[in-house]
């Protein structure tokens, strides 16, 4: 008769460790604040968290967050060690061009009642320009999608700060 052993060692599987983590704001204008979620599956409580942020910090608690204020596209890495095991997982946040507020006006002088016409020459950025908001300078503003060229007439002589914002 012939005699089977099986052997066993003690303890349990270790469970494949895979770093993972979602955002919740991947990309957007400046200052772009962004809350990280460590979602890593099969770590123990001992596992470590790595992160740099790719804004040049770096945190080693589970869910960090970080804010972005230059333009740009930044790479974030996160690693976790568990054991004998690492696992990375990156993912990248963009921060968008800003939009330039340009505008000109013609003519440039004249005698009251004064009428103007102002013409946007703003840039988009990455994006596209969804609102103009004018102020004449005069206590009249104007707003609106459809303002990207627009009329105003002056009742007294001056010399208005006009400011367009995009």
């Amino acid at each position: 008769m012939a005699l089977c052993v099986l052997l066993c060692s003690a303890g349990t599987a270790m469970a494949q460790l895979q770093a993972a983590f979602t955002v919740d704001n991947a990309s957007g204008c400046s200052p772009l604040t962004v809350a990280f979620t460590n979602t890593t599956t099969g770590a123990s409580a001992n596992a470590t968290w790595d992160w740099n942020l790719g804004n040049r910090a770096n945190s080693q608690i589970k869910n960090p967050s970080a804010i972005y204020y230059e333009e740009g596209t930044y790479t974030v890495t996160l690693t976790v060690k568990d054991g004998g095991q690492t696992s990375t997982k990156t993912s990248t946040i963009t921060v968008y061009k800003k939009p330039q507020a340009d505008f000109s006006v013609s003519p440039l002088r004249g005698c009251a009642p004064f009428k103007a016409t102002f013409n946007s020459n703003a840039t988009p950025g990455d994006g596209t320009i969804k609102d103009y908001f004018w102020d004449f300078g005069d206590g009249t503003t104007e707003q609106g999608i459809d303002k990207q060229t627009i009329q105003h007439t002056y009742t007294f002589a001056q010399k208005p700060p006009v400011k367009l914002t995009v």
